[in-house]
């Protein structure tokens, strides 16, 4: 049987949603259930492009992070002292801890809770305890500027912080070309300054336990749409 890139993923399972309708058929139920497809589609359909993982809104000062739980992978989004807002892996260079475990303000480094190695909010290492041996912090044969966190390639669109896992993909400015185009309607004389987050207003939020697709698979269906009654 053909397969794709992941060899539990059968192929053709996935090539029936695009055949004519008269002839095409549903996702198989392992694509709402399986974690096997759920990394595959991590990994190949969100991974090489640019996706949005949170708000840069949600980082109200300088000196905050917060961590993100994307898709299983845990990434903590940064606002440094200098007010960039930048996105690395949240684990430790050292033995793969996760750091951060809340959002909030840091006074000082992030420090990681095993083996206290920190970095600062530029994601650099600056303390490795003990490195050398007992009470030797620091070692000639390693370089603290090689193991820094690992940073993603990351950008803030209004107010949206987006992240390209692979790290390959078109530069954003290509990739949401589209989009802004079709709300030029909206554009002000500082740009899309009249389509912004705000804290005015009303704010709902739903938790779904629930596939990513089955999700995004509702609330494209129109029969949810308000429209005219034909009783």
């Amino acid at each position: 049987m053909e397969r794709t890139g992941d060899s539990r993923i059968p192929l053709k399972q996935i090539e029936g949603v695009l055949q004519p309708i008269s002839e095409a058929h549903g996702m198989p139920n392992d694509a709402y259930t399986s974690d096997v497809y759920f990394a595959f589609e991590r990994d190949n359909v969100f991974g090489p492009s640019w996706t949005c993982i949170g708000f840069a809104g949600d980082l109200p000062q300088n000196a905050y992070v917060k961590p993100v739980d994307f898709m299983g992978l845990p990434l903590l989004i940064i606002r440094n002292r200098e007010g960039e807002i930048q996105v690395f892996h949240n684990v430790c260079s050292h033995r793969g801890m996760k750091l951060v475990k809340e959002a909030g303000e840091l006074k000082g480094m992030i420090c990681c809770p095993y083996h206290s190695w920190a970095y600062d909010l530029n994601g650099k290492l600056v303390g490795t305890p003990h490195i050398g041996g007992m009470n030797q912090h620091r070692d000639e044969r390693f370089r603290c500027e090689k193991h820094g966190l690992k940073p993603l390639r990351s950008t803030v669109w209004m107010g949206l912080v987006f992240v390209n896992l692979s790290g390959d993909a078109e530069p954003f400015e290509d990739f949401i070309l589209p989009l802004a185009q079709r709300w030029k309607a909206f554009v002000g004389e500082n740009g899309l300054d009249l389509m912004r987050q705000s804290d005015a207003g009303e704010n709902l939020e739903i938790e779904v336990a629930c596939n990513w697709k089955l999700a995004v698979e509702n609330y494209c269906e129109a029969y949810h749409l308000p429209g005219p009654s034909f009783s």
